[in-house]
């Protein structure tokens, strides 16, 4: 379960200093829908081929990159835009190259440069209420804006932030339902958590 934060903005600057590396592994799926097909296809084959070579990804990293987000699309559906992006009418998740610590923004700077963060990188109040996969908002990262109850797509050590409208709070529920954490009002924080035993949240 989270532990309840306070702490303002400039502690989640230095919060991320302190973040470690995330390393990903997992093994490659046969898809269809215009996904990765497998790491022996043919460049020419693979979708968001050309942005992918741009960023210099090796096909190992093409490969563990893919496996996280056919997983995410599994679960939670949503249509994917670039190798590292899923969409949804609602909200994004971007998933981070394996073995970095943010996720990258294949739409510009030829993949060179990270994703604009809505929770950290926007104004206070922003409405986005942001779930990250690591500790001190690092790894991959889920956007929520739109007032609902989202499946939670992450299990493991990680963080929030929660910069909704003033005194928003978010609340984590389990498998049966059960509400098991509320958040502070936003605007707050939490840098090391643990998604585990949360099911679903709903951000409002």
């Amino acid at each position: 379960m989270f532990l309840r934060s306070t702490a303002q903005r400039s502690a989640v600057a230095a919060a991320c200093v302190v973040g470690t590396v995330l390393g990903f592994t997992g093994q490659s799926y046969g898809s269809t829908g215009g996904r990765w097909i497998s790491a022996q296809a043919s460049p020419s084959d693979q979708p968001f081929a050309e942005q992918v070579r741009a960023a210099n990804l090796s096909s190992e990293q093409a490969t563990l990159l893919q496996s996280e987000v056919d997983g995410h699309l599994r679960k939670l559906g949503g249509r994917q835009v670039s190798p590292n992006e899923i969409r949804f009418d609602r909200g994004r998740i971007l998933v981070a190259i394996p073995g970095e610590n943010h996720p990258r923004d294949f739409a510009t700077g030829r993949g060179t440069q990270f994703f604009y963060d809505q929770c950290l990188d926007g104004d206070i109040p922003s409405g986005w209420f942001c779930e990250y996969n690591a500790e001190y908002f690092q790894g991959s990262q889920v956007q929520w804006y739109k007032c609902d109850t989202y499946t939670d797509p992450f299990n493991g050590l990680g963080s929030w932030v929660n910069n909704q409208s003033p005194g928003t709070r978010a609340r984590m529920y389990n498998v049966f339902g059960t509400p098991i954490y509320t958040t502070p009002g936003a605007y707050s924080v939490d840098a090391t958590g643990n998604w585990y035993d949360v099911q679903s949240v709903k951000i409002c």
